[in-house]
């Protein structure tokens, strides 16, 4: 399977994200100063960096593991497979999984940098009563989805398990 167009895809939206980040964090700059910086100024920085794991991530997987992970194997695969080929397949469920939690942090970070704009954004307004149980809600359900990821599968290391398939 030719992966040049995924890879070709995965750095031309890093480029871009950069590029909308780079654009905020400059706009952001001349208009209040880092002296005027808020909590979701510096967090876009934090997810700038978490998302160019991500992309490298993705890239490593890609080009080092040839995209490959245990949950698109069926059983009688697992069961061919040999030992040396079980280690390219868990190679690369672990860079799934790492790449999969990484970019749960940038969406939840994401999350967190809005409710940060909208809390500066309605500051005095009565509606801004409403952004304290909101950070609550978008905590709760961040770790929620990372518990539910992590133990899926106990234990963790079970995750990349190739052979015998943990998941029946």
């Amino acid at each position: 399977m030719d992966l040049t167009p995924v890879l070709v895809e995965t750095w031309t939206l890093y480029a871009i994200g950069s590029t909308m980040i780079g654009a905020r964090v400059f706009v952001r700059t001349r208009l209040v100063g880092i002296q005027g910086y808020g909590p979701d100024d510096y967090l876009v920085w934090f997810t700038w960096l978490v998302y160019t794991c991500v992309t490298i991530i993705a890239h490593v997987f890609l080009v080092q593991a040839g995209g490959k992970h245990t949950s698109v194997l069926t059983n009688a695969q697992r069961a061919s497979l040999s030992m040396s080929e079980r280690k390219d397949w868990e190679y690369g469920s672990k860079l799934f999984s790492f790449g999969f939690l990484s970019y749960a942090t940038i969406v939840w970070s994401l999350k967190f940098n809005m409710l940060f704009f909208y809390r500066r954004l309605v500051r005095g307004l009565h509606i801004e009563r409403f952004i304290l149980p909101a950070f609550g809600f978008v905590t709760a359900a961040g770790i929620a989805s990372i518990l539910t990821f992590c133990l899926a599968c106990v234990p963790f290391t079970k995750l990349w398990q190739v052979y015998p398939n943990p998941g029946g």
